[in-house]
């Protein structure tokens, strides 16, 4: 639990490690913003755990809360057996969140039983979440089937403020950008 916190211009390389996250916050967290970072390289199956870019775990008491996660950079989060991966998962955040202006490239995951979904935002997950979710990108998602393919995950719990992002044409179309002014199945550039 920390609050009024600042995280910026930290490249966090998951080459060779065990670790499951590359930015963790968990209870109460008010204020807090992560910014201007690059996340990345987290390959294989380094437990029985989903792998996350950012996660943000928020308590009960953080129906109060902000939470702003800006500019960031996350790609290569490939979880190559039987688990999910995520490039930004703030489906149990209880607060306000400001998702703006990040980018989220090559999220895998594989699964046997094909039920694993890979998806660079998730979020909405509790009533009081207000989620603020603008000028993102998200692309390459691959899992086993393509219902599995999450752009934009919003599980429609809170209330959502969606609009002006952009997912490419790997995403399954139930998970597509959302809004109006959002782009759809583009086709990125290697």
């Amino acid at each position: 639990n920390i609050d009024n916190f600042i995280m910026e211009w930290i490249e966090i390389d998951l080459s060779g490690t065990n670790t499951t996250k590359g930015i963790y916050f968990k209870g109460t967290n008010d204020d807090n913003i992560i910014r201007n970072n690059i996340i990345h390289s987290r390959t294989g199956n380094p437990t029985t755990k989903p792998i996350f870019g950012i996660h943000v775990l928020g308590s009960t008491s953080a129906s109060s809360d902000t939470v702003s996660i800006l500019n960031n950079i996350i790609y290569d989060f490939r979880e190559t057996q039987d688990d999910t991966a995520s490039g930004i998962n703030m489906n149990s955040w209880r607060g306000t969140l400001n998702i703006y202006n990040n980018t989220v490239h090559n999220i895998e995951s594989e699964d046997s039983g094909s039920t694993k979904p890979a998806s660079c935002f998730r979020f909405n997950g509790q009533a009081n979440q207000v989620a603020n979710v603008k000028n993102n990108i998200a692309s390459l998602i691959t899992a086993s089937t393509a219902a599995e393919h999450r752009a934009y995950w919003d599980t429609g719990t809170g209330t959502s403020n969606v609009d002006y992002n952009l997912s490419d044409d790997t995403t399954n179309a139930t998970y597509e950008a959302q809004g109006a002014n959002s782009l759809k199945d583009k086709t990125l550039a290697q």
